[in-house]
């Protein structure tokens, strides 16, 4: 889990500590696949379309780690969570997937627009996963701020009309 700190740069550090992939550094990205959501859901609904569903599976089955970044900036309407759920069921005790989120798992429900659905993939991606809650200013406005830009504007300036 993040909150939009930017520690997406640090995921082959996280892979590395928790030594499950045994992958190296300088290895990461040849064993790793890394995705937004947005852009995985996009890749598997056109597959679907298409009807290479079955075959494009084994895209995102094949690496020792998938990473799914920017969980939560969508909200995924009922076939965008099926095909979401299972992803991670079909990967669930064979591979290992890394979530970059700014969302609190109890708002998924929201997230996959069903709780059924949302409840039975966080018990699989949850089962064994170490979860790194890591809170802090964003990592793309840390030095903005340092110099007075403000990310939100004070309350007391009038609204435009």
């Amino acid at each position: 889990y993040t909150d939009s700190s930017g520690t997406l740069h640090k995921v082959p550090a996280f892979v590395m500590i928790l030594g499950k992939s045994r992958v190296k550094y300088t290895e990461f990205t040849s064993r790793c696949d890394l995705s937004s959501l947005e852009r995985l859901i996009e890749d598997l609904k056109r597959a679907l379309e298409q009807n290479r569903l079955e075959r494009r599976w084994r895209v995102y089955l094949r690496p020792a780690v998938l990473v799914i970044d920017e969980v939560g900036y969508m909200q995924l309407n009922r076939q965008e969570a099926e095909l979401f759920f299972r992803l991670v069921s079909e990967r669930y005790e064979h591979g290992s997937i890394i979530l970059t989120s700014n969302k609190y798992f109890s708002d998924w429900g929201e997230l996959l627009s069903d709780t059924v659905i949302a409840t039975a993939l966080l018990d699989r991606l949850l089962h064994h996963a170490h979860v790194i809650n890591i809170r802090g200013q964003t990592y793309r406005l840390k030095d903005r701020l340092k110099t007075g830009v403000q990310t939100v504007p004070p309350a007391d300036i009038p609204a435009v009309e």
